[in-house]
């Protein structure tokens, strides 16, 4: 029984260390992110914050050149408290981690936890 737990958790730990090396996250431009749907990526775009009281949240909208929205990270109202600082991305460049869904043909993901929202370039 020994003999045979060794090899099963070296090749067990060999899974586990090419798997850690795929996990890297692609970051799409906002008018790409539809065709990565259902996918955990990075969208990065311009961001307008805005409150929206139907949905009871904060939208971060990523809008192209003519003002059209390309992509939507939603928090919603419980998470707010992650997010103090939202309104200070408020027409700077950011970026947004996710699982990518569609909310009424426009990709979209949700943001609960604080490092899915980061301004762009990232501070070093």
């Amino acid at each position: 029984m020994k003999r045979l737990l060794l090899p099963a958790l070296l090749l067990l730990a060999g899974f586990a260390a090419e798997a850690a090396s795929a996990a890297t996250i692609r970051i799409v431009a906002p008018w790409r992110a539809s065709q990565y749907e259902g996918a955990i990526v990075a969208v990065r775009g311009r961001a307008e914050v805005r409150r929206d009281t139907n949905l009871m949240g904060t939208e971060v909208r990523l809008t192209d050149a003519d003002g059209k929205i390309s992509f939507i990270g939603f928090i919603p109202k419980l998470n707010e408290y992650s997010f103090p600082d939202v309104e200070s991305l408020n027409g700077r460049e950011v970026v947004m981690y996710g699982v990518i869904e569609m909310y009424y043909a426009t990709p979209a993901t949700q943001l609960i936890f604080r490092n899915q929202l980061q301004p762009w370039p990232p501070r070093s």
